[in-house]
């Protein structure tokens, strides 16, 4: 059975790529016959687990202000930009090595034209939040939280 609201949450998502790509006058249509379907759909899938873990932190963030949890949290969110990162690289062809529950990537294409403004849109979105939650931290240091 599928899930409404995982689906209506990857078309949010869609959405959101298809208007950064449109403001930078790329067509989304494009940058899915660059990258295929269903590296496309697994793109937006891993976006989507990104947005999740980083609303959630800023969410944590606002409730409890507590600095190292935060910190802690931003690391798993860094770490799966990360694996956003990964999935656009495997989308160019970039063949991933495994080995004991690690993956790298030995041989990086140059990162331009349309995997350089993917690139950077999961940058922008990492650092948007980042300096969200940086910035509610600091809020609550001025309000007396130790």
């Amino acid at each position: 059975m599928i899930d409404i609201s995982f689906i209506n949450a990857h078309m949010s998502e869609q959405k959101n790529l298809e208007e950064f790509l449109s403001n930078n006058t790329i067509p989304a249509n494009l940058v899915v016959a660059n990258m295929g379907f269903s590296n496309y759909g697994n793109f937006v899938n891993q976006l989507l687990v990104f947005s999740c873990m980083l609303n959630a932190v800023e969410v944590f963030t606002v409730k409890n202000k507590d600095v190292n949890k935060v910190g802690e949290l931003l690391a798993q969110v860094k770490m799966q930009k990360d694996v956003v990162y990964g999935t656009l690289l495997e989308a160019y062809g970039v063949v991933p090595i495994k080995s004991e529950g690690v993956t790298y990537y030995n041989k990086l294409p140059a990162v331009n034209g349309y995997m350089q403004v993917l690139a950077n849109y999961v940058t922008q979105r990492y650092d948007a939040g980042f300096k969200r939650c940086i910035s509610i931290l600091k809020q609550g240091v001025e309000n007396g939280m130790e």
